[in-house]
């Protein structure tokens, strides 16, 4: 099936926001949106979904961490025809991410981010944190989109499966860090640097 035919879960902006809409990075505990996609989702068309301002497309956003090394799995998009998303061809980033489809049991975004781990580098990870929400209106992705970010953790091995994805490697959060200066890096992983970071910042202060 053609993936603008596929029937995907989305929220009007008007019922997620429920008037405190922001722009770029909010800790989960600043806002309640998770609660508002589960309340208020319903179903469109992803074609009608991408051209249409008026509702957001939750995804769920997943940095995964190695446990045993404290890396973080960072890969690269591919520029052919195996990407279908031309938006994004070719863009670094370290955070995986799919849409929600109604088949999707529980709360769609989190059932979506395990599926999207398992289909993609065959994780199941260990754990899983909601650490906040991404929402940026400056380009044509962001208008449609609304970021559901988790920050899992895992001690098996992480090889991409995606052959959508050129290259994908473990990388520390400093070598994360300086990444945007040297590569084309998506603005959502950008965003999500802080929260990586003080996610890192616990287990080590747990150690």
């Amino acid at each position: 099936m053609n993936k603008m035919e596929q029937d995907i879960i989305v929220v009007s902006r008007e019922l997620l926001f429920q008037g405190r809409e922001f722009q770029g990075f909010l800790p989960a505990a600043k806002g309640n949106y998770f609660q508002h996609i589960q309340s208020h989702s319903r179903v469109l068309r992803r074609g009608e979904a991408e051209t249409n301002t008026a509702y957001k497309q939750p995804i769920g956003y997943v940095v995964l961490v190695h446990r045993p090394t404290r890396r973080i799995y960072t890969y690269q998009r591919s520029t052919t025809a195996a990407y279908e998303e031309r938006r994004l061809a070719g863009k670094w980033a370290w955070g995986l991410g799919g849409h929600s489809e109604p088949c999707d049991e529980g709360h769609p975004v989190k059932t979506a981010v395990l599926r999207e781990l398992l289909e993609e580098v065959g994780v199941v990870p260990d754990s899983l944190t909601l650490a906040g929400y991404i929402n940026t209106d400056e380009d044509e992705v962001g208008q449609v989109h609304f970021g559901v970010l988790f920050i899992a953790e895992t001690d098996n091995a992480i090889t991409s499966k995606d052959p959508a994805v050129t290259q994908g490697k473990l990388l520390s959060i400093e070598e994360i860090s300086t990444l945007p200066t040297a590569a084309n890096v998506e603005n959502w992983s950008i965003l999500a640097l802080p929260a990586i970071k003080e996610h890192l910042a616990r287990f080590s202060r747990a150690q």
